[in-house]
């Protein structure tokens, strides 16, 4: 599959989800900010005591005489209502850090009795000194409701975001998921928000509902993501199994809700963290090992665990392990309720750098530039809020703020996420020139290009295939970038960027485009190089034809004996041989040259009294060579013969050729008289052989077995020569 951009369709569907989406927060904050307003409020902020009786007064916003910060309130009472003590459950902010479903029925109905004395329109509060102060319940400003309440809607916003942006992005099954558990953490979140901020007393009913919501929010959160590590980034069961999940976390609310089954250790905390945690682990290990040899599978599966397991481990160690323990948790309830929005900060994270569910870098982008301006909105409310400030000197420093730290912070972000800094263009220019000019006829050569291209973008494997490929295309959802060839009807498959650790981008494929420009400007500078070296050449072959080749013919014509004439007419053969070789460059079929060497080699042994049996064997009729490995082919043979004529005295030679698509083999035996190897004394003969098989990449090897009569051995030469470009390799070599 070949991906297609469309940035202002994206644009505009993103544009339209946010603004509903943030309209629909706004609605939801200003229905919470107005709950809360609408409670019976006494003036303070309240904070615990620690295990003793009584809360203690945190902040103090009314003039209330005596009662100041740091005072202890043991009791309340009103006219109509008897005396309530206060404790650790008038203000506990989460319910469900009791570990038992009673101590949860307490905070119920402990409220429900607070919430009676504060509806009086005069509430008596009694001191730890015994102290007693009459206070009128009031309307209570904004101004008094804590950070952790705007902090936790910031979250809900930012999850809710994030999610219904992925979902137009990429309308899947498994985005689908993913929004749903945006839209159960923002309800669950939201109403945490409001009952974790309350000061004393809330609705009885509003605050039960508040609750509830809370944990079917939060369950169906938990569960949906661990259930989607069933199918994504591999299929490890249907899709359908992936929505159990969700139904499970709905079982679990349910037994909740009506004090069903008691979970062991804690009552709310095994089923909604421990269960769906254990269930990541677990199904993170089987997809590690399936997608063992897909890396951009791999790399979805890090960024998706590294989100989902930082955020539980970091909300045990935090706040979490100390209420496992039977100990009062620490006062950063907020952050815990944020630490989910990680596990959706990792998604964009990861669709930076691997672009998880098919989304492109342009999905950041439209982040960063989004964030910009909330970061601004924020700074701008907070400054309002805690210092009061004008709207005018609020909003420049706002931007004063935005601009020496928000800025400078998103930038470092960015450089971080796009890893270290891609090479420039002019580093690839050396492996481009030396993959064209290194050695002769690679400008030309599918591997040269291949080659250049894998080292260019660190590639797991670099295929050539045959084919028409118009232009550069990304294909199997980035894992790979195909690229046209230098060679027309050939194409560059590349799979794995920077060894399948990333996808490939649209920016690769800029790079490759620009990569693929030089190399043809190279290449074009390599082919007229070449043409001038081979216009040198027929200048060259020219001249000896007009010059040598007049004086051997004269010599056929003026011999004196048969014995000239015949060895003018055959160094005449060889030198039009010669000249058409490097004139003509053509390939050659080998079917024919073949056959010119066996009749060539049984004429010259069957004069010489030589018995000759010759086995030959092409793989395909069809297959050409350069001339120019024909001839030194020829050539070698030749010598080869000629020696064994002069110096071994052989009764037979046995000739065996093999040729298929990559090589040519030659064996040539015989059993004529020869000394051992080690004494040989190599000659000009054997010294021009060895020369032409290195211009060809070839190899030459000779072994001496001894046969039953001592008297005489037999002498084995094998010769191996290359057939892949070889004619391509030869256009600038000169002729020896």
């Amino acid at each position: 599959m070949t991906f297609s951009f469309a940035p202002k369709s994206f644009r505009s569907r993103l544009t339209a989800s946010i603004t509903i989406s943030i309209l629909v927060w706004a609605a939801v904050l200003l229905w919470s900010v107005q709950l809360l307003r609408n409670q019976p409020w006494l003036g303070m902020n309240y904070a615990e005591n620690g295990a003793a009786p009584g809360i203690v007064v945190a902040r103090q916003f009314l003039p209330l005489g005596r009662l100041v910060p740091g005072e202890v309130i043991t009791a309340v009472s009103s006219r109509m209502q008897p005396e309530l003590r206060l404790g650790q459950k008038s203000i506990i902010r989460e319910p469900d850090n009791y570990a038992t479903f009673d101590r949860w029925d307490e905070v119920l109905a402990h409220n429900e009795r607070l919430y009676g004395i504060l509806q009086s329109d005069q509430v008596t509060v009694t001191t730890q000194r015994g102290e007693q102060r009459i206070i009128q319940p009031g309307a209570r400003p904004v101004g008094s409701i804590s950070a952790d309440f705007w902090i936790m809607d910031a979250a809900a916003l930012l999850v809710l975001l994030v999610g219904v942006s992925i979902w137009q992005a990429r309308k899947t099954p498994v985005a689908g998921v993913v929004v749903f558990a945006a839209v159960a953490y923002f309800v669950g979140i939201a109403s945490l928000a409001i009952t974790s901020s309350r000061s004393l007393g809330i609705e009885p009913r509003a605050f039960s509902a508040l609750l509830f919501a809370n944990r079917l929010g939060i369950t169906l959160f938990t569960y949906a993501m661990a259930g989607l590590l069933l199918v994504y980034p591999r299929h490890l069961a249907p899709f359908w199994s992936v929505w159990l999940f969700p139904g499970l976390g709905l079982l679990v609310w349910l037994n909740e809700l009506f004090h069903g089954f008691e979970a062991p250790l804690h009552a709310f905390l095994v089923p909604i963290l421990f269960i769906p945690f254990t269930l990541s682990v677990l199904f993170g290990f089987f997809q590690w090992k399936l997608t063992r040899d897909r890396p951009a599978d791999r790399a979805t599966l890090r960024w998706y665990v590294l989100s989902i397991w930082l955020a539980t481990v970091f909300a045990l160690a935090v706040y979490w392990g100390p209420v496992l323990l039977g100990d009062t948790p620490s006062d950063t309830l907020w952050i815990t309720a944020v630490l989910p929005a990680i596990v959706f900060v990792g998604f964009a994270l990861g669709i930076a750098r691997y672009r998880l569910f098919d989304v492109n870098q342009v999905w950041l982008k439209a982040w960063l530039w989004l964030i910009a301006g909330m970061v601004v909105v924020f700074i701008d409310i907070g400054l309002v809020t805690t210092l009061h400030l004008g709207a005018y000197v609020s909003l420049n420093m706002a931007l004063v703020i935005a601009a020496w730290v928000y800025f400078p912070a998103r930038q470092w972000l960015w450089s971080k996420l796009s890893r270290a800094r891609e090479p420039t263009l002019e580093q690839f220019l050396p492996d481009l020139a030396s993959a064209v000019f290194s050695r002769p006829g690679t400008a030309d050569s599918t591997g040269a290009w291949g080659n250049a291209l894998g080292k260019a973008f660190n590639a797991l494997s670099v295929e050539t295939e045959s084919g028409c490929l118009n232009q550069i295309a990304i294909e199997a959802d980035g894992e790979q970038l195909l690229v046209p060839d230098a060679k027309e009807g050939f194409y560059t498959r590349l799979t794995g960027r920077s060894k399948g650790t990333r996808l490939f981008s649209p920016a690769d494929i800029k790079l490759a485009s620009a990569l693929s420009s030089l190399f043809l400007h190279l290449r074009s500078v390599r082919a007229a190089y070449d043409q001038g070296g081979l216009e040198e050449r027929v200048r060259m072959m020219r001249d000896l034809h007009d010059d040598v080749g007049a004086n051997l013919l004269n010599m056929v014509y003026t011999a004196t004996d048969e014995k000239q004439a015949s060895y003018a007419r055959e160094t005449l053969s060889l030198l039009r041989e010669t000249v058409h070789a490097v004139q003509n460059r053509s390939d050659k079929r080998l079917e024919d040259w073949v056959q010119e060497w066996r009749a060539d080699i049984k004429t010259r042994l069957t004069h010489a009294g030589v018995q000759i049996d010759w086995n030959d064997s092409l793989s395909n009729p069809g297959l050409k060579a350069s001339p120019m490995l024909l001839l030194n082919i020829t050539r070698i043979l030749k010598e080869l013969v000629s020696n064994l004529l002069k110096h071994s005295e052989a009764a037979w030679v046995k000739v065996e050729l093999f040729c298929d698509e990559t090589e040519i083999r030659i064996k040539l035996s015989h059993d004529g008289h020869v000394q051992p190897i080690e004494n040989w004394i190599e000659g000009e003969g054997l010294g021009n052989i060895r020369n032409r098989l290195i211009r060809h990449g070839s190899h030459f090897r000779q072994h001496e077995e001894v046969s039953s009569d001592p008297a005489r051995s037999v002498l084995h030469v094998f010769l191996q020569f290359p057939l892949f470009d070889v004619q391509e390799q030869e256009k600038s070599t000169e002729f020896t």
